[in-house]
């Protein structure tokens, strides 16, 4: 089972890498995006993007080849998450007003749907749930990164299968 996180977690780091690219300059931000960045505000936001990529890459690979939990090393992670999750929504919230929003009461609702069935008992984390679950998530991880690769060859015009209508 370390061998599947850690290989996960290898992943996530590269996945997290790619974009430091767009740190070269507006062509490479061109290339990588797909768009073209005229606005200096978002070109700024996008390097900025790439930065917090990179060193959350570079967390994740340390924690790949780590031997044991640095509980520094997790907090710093979870913050520079959130500061570039943090970033991201303001991003997105400026091209779709209300989009961030309508994620975090999406999200809020979901965890609190979950937390009263679990509460009444009506869901029970039995090894059969707990393996379902897993394998569900592998699903997803597996589909999100073929998605990545296929969006590298223009499937959905460079959204993936997210991208198809």
């Amino acid at each position: 089972m370390k061998i599947v996180i850690s290989s996960i977690l290898f992943i996530l780091a590269v996945i997290h890498l790619l974009p430091v690219a767009g740190v070269l300059g507006s062509d490479s931000l061109t290339r990588l995006y797909g768009i073209s960045v005229s606005d200096s505000n978002t070109e700024i936001l996008l390097r900025h993007r790439a930065v917090l990529f990179a060193i959350i890459g570079l967390f994740l690979l340390l924690s790949v080849f780590s031997k044991n939990i640095k509980p520094g090393l997790v907090i710093a992670y979870a913050g520079l998450e959130g500061l570039a999750l943090g970033t991201l929504s303001s991003y997105y919230e400026s091209f779709y007003p209300g989009i961030v929003s309508q994620a975090v009461i999406g999200t809020v609702a979901t965890f609190a749907g979950v937390l009263i069935m679990y509460r009444n008992g009506t869901l029970r984390a039995t090894p059969q749930f707990t393996r379902a679950v897993i394998g569900a998530a592998i699903g997803y991880f597996i589909l999100g990164l073929a998605s990545l690769i296929a969006s590298f060859f223009g499937v959905g015009q460079g959204y993936g299968f997210y991208g198809l209508s």
